[in-house]
């Protein structure tokens, strides 16, 4: 879809029909999230509430889909139809059902599609803005320490609404799928699909350099930073004016997770020790230490003045990773 260019097209559609979407994380801002029929992005935090609501599905209209993103086969059921409208074939197991694949031109396909009369269907989209409370409450109930979360929020509120965020690949990824409001398409950069980790701060560059105009501020957790921290010296010798926010929780957080679901021993998944502490300097870029809500606030809101890269330490509880994911 971001490809297409048919976001206008894609937008009338939804609307002119009422249809409840589901997105990938890519997709995000492709359809308004806030007062619209969105009902969440498949395969991250609480996915389980988001197929909840899925759950009625009769049929899928699936639009630009990639399966690199998200396969078919892990949330769709053998026994739902397919109209899969894209620029190439279907990319699924035998067994499932596509009646129906429009290839080609992706704008023109919707074009001729908004001719069609207004369908009737069974949609409760009253329970859809129930199920967009439920879901935002979800992820951000029941942590009384400074968690993932509540960075994100303070972000999301400071950051201007033409702002980009860049996310690096990590547990802070699934957070953002569900709960970051994004305005319109490209203002998300995320790499998904091969989840290349340390894509941030490079691609962040790369946003700041390409979009001047526009505020970037880039999102990394621990493994992504000292990955690719050493470029921070390319953005202070460019003098690009980026927030570079590190989610500090000490250790590789998704891996964590996933190894204590399958009841294997944490291995290798620690980073920084307890005696950990930040400097003040990263070649030659400043560096903020954020250890609360309030004091993360301060530090978004003065790294943002900075005509130069500014990097904020902020340390988090990874306690709420646990039953998101």
């Amino acid at each position: 879809m971001n490809r297409a260019g048919a976001t206008r097209e894609l937008r009338e559609f939804v609307d002119k029909h009422r249809l409840p979407v589901v997105s990938t994380l890519l997709a995000k801002g492709q359809v308004l999230e806030e007062g619209s029929q969105f009902v969440g992005v498949l395969g991250r935090a609480r996915r389980e509430i988001v197929a909840e609501y899925c759950k009625p599905a009769d049929l899928i209209i699936a639009i630009g889909y990639d399966p690199v993103e998200f396969n078919y086969e892990e949330w769709v059921r053998k026994d739902i139809p397919i109209i899969h409208i894209d620029t190439v074939p279907a990319d699924i197991a035998a067994g499932y059902s596509i009646p129906c694949e429009v290839i080609g031109n992706i704008r023109e396909v919707l074009e001729a599609l908004l001719v069609i009369p207004k369908l009737e269907h069974r949609w409760d989209l009253d329970a859809l803005r129930k199920h967009r409370v439920k879901l935002y409450r979800s992820l951000t109930s029941g942590q009384g320490r400074f968690s993932p979360h509540h960075a994100l929020l303070a972000m999301r509120e400071t950051l201007p609404k033409d702002g980009l965020l860049v996310s690096d690949v990590g547990a802070h990824t699934h957070l953002i799928g569900q709960l970051w409001e994004t305005e319109g398409p490209g203002h998300l950069l995320v790499s998904n699909g091969w989840s290349s980790m340390g894509f941030a701060i490079p691609s962040a560059i790369a946003a700041k350099l390409a979009r001047s105009d526009r505020p970037v501020l880039a999102c990394v957790g621990d493994g992504g930073f000292l990955m690719m921290v050493g470029e921070i010296s390319t953005a202070v010798r460019l003098r690009l004016p980026i927030v570079f926010v590190l989610l500090r929780d000490n250790f590789l957080s998704l891996i964590k997770v996933k190894q204590a679901r399958k009841k294997f021993h944490s291995y290798g998944v620690e980073i920084f020790g307890s005696n950990y502490r930040p400097s003040d300097n990263l070649f030659g870029a400043r560096v903020i230490a954020a250890r609360d809500e309030q004091g993360f606030r301060d530090a978004l809101s003065q790294a943002f003045m900075e005509n130069e890269p500014v990097v904020i330490d902020t340390l988090v509880d990874p306690a709420e990773y646990d039953e998101m994911i």
